[in-house]
C-alpha cells in the first residue's frame, strides 16, 4: 500500500473543479486559477473512501471529475520504485468497441500472487450493457472465446484479471489477456450506452 494515485489539473481558464468517488462520501472541489496547474488531489487508499480495485468483477468506486470550462487531466500512480502516468480522456471520446493490449507477468519482474493482465470497462451512463469475450482464461473462471454479459450503472466498472498461473509455469504469473473484446449492446433501456475501457499489466 506504498502507492499514491495523484489527480493533476492544467487549466488556461480560471476553473472549479469537483472530485468525487462513486459510493463514498468523498468530495473535493478546487478552485484553480487560470494558466496554473493543480497536484493536490491524492485518491483515498484506506478507510470508508478507499478507491482502490483489489479484485476483478464488479466495482463501484469510479473518479468523477467535473470542471464549469475545458481542463486537462492527468493520473499518476507512483510509489518507491515505480511511476506510471496517464491522460484522463473526457466522456465525449468515449466509445463501443475495444480490444485490450496487454503483457504477460513474470515471476522475475513481480510477486505473482498479485500481479496480473488486466483490463477493465468504465460506465458513465445506467443501462449501460457489456459483451466481453476474454482470450484466454481470466481468474474469475471466464473462459477464452466465450462471450459474457455484464451490467453496469453511472460509476461502475467491470474488471477482468488474468488467471494466474504460476503454481503449472514458474514463467509467467498471469495469463496474457491481450485480444479481448469489450463491445456496448443494448442495455435494458434500448440503448447502447459508450464507455472507457482501460487495460495493462
Amino acid at each position: 500500500n506504498e502507492q499514491e494515485l495523484a489527480i493533476y489539473i492544467s487549466t488556461e481558464q480560471a476553473a472549479t473543479v469537483t472530485v468525487t468517488i462513486t459510493n463514498t462520501g468523498y468530495l473535493q472541489t478546487l478552485n484553480i486559477p487560470a494558466n496554473t496547474v493543480n497536484a493536490t488531489i491524492l485518491i483515498p487508499k484506506s478507510g470508508p473512501n478507499d478507491a482502490r480495485t483489489l479484485t476483478d468483477g464488479l466495482q463501484n468506486r469510479g473518479i468523477h471529475i467535473v470542471s464549469d470550462v475545458p481542463v486537462a487531466v492527468y493520473a499518476h500512480v507512483y510509489a518507491t520504485m515505480v511511476s506510471g502516468a496517464t491522460m484522463l480522456m473526457p466522456v465525449e471520446t468515449f466509445g463501443y468497441s475495444y480490444y485490450s493490449i496487454n503483457y504477460y507477468q513474470t515471476t522475475s519482474q513481480s510477486s505473482p500472487a498479485d500481479w496480473y493482465s488486466w483490463f477493465y470497462a468504465i460506465a458513465t451512463e445506467d443501462n449501460t450493457r457489456l459483451e466481453i469475450t476474454p482470450s484466454d482464461t481470466t481468474k474469475n473462471g471466464w473462459l477464452p472465446g466465450i462471450t459474457y454479459t455484464v451490467n453496469l450503472n453511472k460509476g461502475e466498472s467491470f474488471h477482468v484479471f488474468g488467471k494466474a498461473v504460476f503454481n503449472n509455469n514458474p514463467a509467467f504469473a498471469s495469463k496474457d489477456m491481450t485480444g479481448s473484446k469489450v463491445i456496448s449492446v443494448p442495455g435494458s433501456d434500448g440503448n447502447c450506452h459508450p464507455v472507457a475501457v482501460f487495460s495493462g499489466s
